[in-house]
């Protein structure tokens, strides 16, 4: 009998392993939606720059307040019940979008947003490593299938985008109702996941199994406890503590390009059909570039992280620089921007893939969880004080100007965090100590 029951969850991990791809390919992010975000709160909502960046400060706080809730959730309700809720979410986000009229609409939108995205960023990846066997090829499986959904949201991600700014120049609704489409066909696919029950990963802080029978203070402990446990392995583990303060600042800095990068373009007087095209061309590139992940990984090994960091932050550096010289013929000025947003896009796939499988190293499922939720924590925090920061900048200066001083002060961060992660983070599994390293 207990073989049977171990053959069907195995099944159901092989299952949940092809159908991840799929399900990554069009819920990673909101398709339809990014090449044309901009555009359509600028010119169909009438929001400026800088109201967009103030607005999207709200952001990271509501995820702040959404990580306690979620955490009790999904030791409630599990993981896949969880996972349709946040793909609800987003739907629920694009419909407001839809029909709001100021930046306080605005701001009430990235309330589900950010349930959302809190849900999908706690809950996917580590859902993914549930559905892997524990042997000795368990990260390099996952970096395989992530990569894949990865590769394929992009390719997906390139050929609406490039329809996109056409379907804009139509109607600037219809590309939004594609989207609103797409994320009902996630909350579709992610009902169709099989829930793998992990031993004592749900209530491993509780004496009896009776989880739900406890008071929302009790859990509201329970979560709290779960998070200090976490917050004592990072501060004592040399390792984590370096990669989180790095997935911190640069997760936060992608963040921050997102509406950044699209402004400068329309400072660049690019036109609102090429930006779905731009945006394809952009989202192959990540899409080739995820599939290097291992084989970057394995070239570079503990300089992987510096290379793409750097890379990153040096060419926005040179867009800020390049857009704000004068006399330059505008196709070369362009070109050499395209260039430069291309390398940032071929940096972003890898790193978002190989980032993960960093901070899931060296802990079981139950502290993977757990790390999530302290370094989202973190990164939030962060993406909150320097979205206002940048808010404030924009509203005084143009974007080249506000790209330039970004790249410049980004620049000086990362050499700092490079040089204290030197001798802690990328070493042989038997050069780190016990405290980096958790296995029950």
């Amino acid at each position: 009998m207990e073989n049977s029951n171990e053959e069907f969850i195995k099944t159901n991990m092989k299952y949940n392993q092809k159908l991840f791809k799929f399900y990554k390919m069009i819920s990673w992010d909101l398709i339809f939606y990014y090449a044309i975000s901009f555009l359509f709160l600028t010119q169909e909502k009438g929001l400026s720059t800088s109201q967009i960046i103030f607005a999207d400060a709200f952001y990271p706080i509501f995820k702040i307040l959404f990580q306690l809730p979620i955490t009790i959730l999904v030791k409630k309700i599990g993981k896949k019940k969880t996972l349709m809720i946040g793909n609800l979410s987003l739907a629920t986000y694009v419909l407001i979008v839809m029909g709001l009229s100021s930046t306080l609409g605005y701001i009430i939108s990235d309330i589900f947003c950010a349930l959302g995205f809190v849900i999908k960023g706690t809950i996917e990846s580590n859902f993914l490593y549930d559905s892997i066997e524990n042997n000795e090829n368990k990260r390099s499986i996952f970096s395989r299938i992530d990569s894949s959904g990865s590769a394929l949201y992009f390719f997906f991600d390139a050929i609406t985008s490039a329809i996109s700014g056409f379907l804009f120049v139509v109607n600037p609704y219809i590309p939004m109702c594609l989207c609103l489409i797409l994320t009902l066909c996630s909350f579709g696919i992610s009902c169709k996941f099989k829930e793998i029950p992990i031993n004592k990963s749900i209530s491993n802080n509780l004496n009896d199994n009776n989880y739900d029978n406890l008071t929302i203070i009790r859990k509201i402990k329970i979560y709290i406890k779960d998070l200090k446990q976490a917050f004592k392995f990072i501060f004592n583990s040399n390792r984590l503590r370096a990669l989180i303060l790095f997935y911190a600042i640069f997760s936060t800095l992608i963040s921050l390009l997102t509406t950044l990068r699209r402004s400068l373009l329309k400072e660049l007087s690019v036109p609102n059909e090429y930006f779905g095209i731009l945006f394809a061309i952009w989202g192959l590139i990540a899409a080739f570039s995820v599939k290097t992940s291992n084989r970057i990984n394995k070239k570079y090994g503990n300089q992987t992280l510096s290379i793409l960091s750097l890379s990153y932050v040096l060419s926005i550096l040179f867009c800020g620089l390049i857009s704000i010289l004068n006399g330059l013929p505008s196709f070369i000025l362009f070109f050499i921007v395209f260039c430069l947003i291309s390398i940032q896009y071929a940096v972003k796939g890898p790193y978002q893939t190989l980032i993960q499988r960093y901070l899931g190293s060296f802990s079981t499922s139950t502290m993977r969880i757990k790390i999530s939720s302290a370094s989202m924590l973190l990164e939030n925090i962060t993406c909150t004080l320097l979205s206002f920061i940048i808010s404030y900048l924009t509203n005084h200066i143009s974007t080249a100007l506000s790209t330039l001083i970004i790249g410049i002060v980004f620049l000086i961060v990362f050499i700092i965090i490079l040089n204290y992660m030197k001798s802690r983070v990328g070493l042989n599994p038997e050069e780190y100590s016990n405290t980096d390293v958790i296995t029950k």
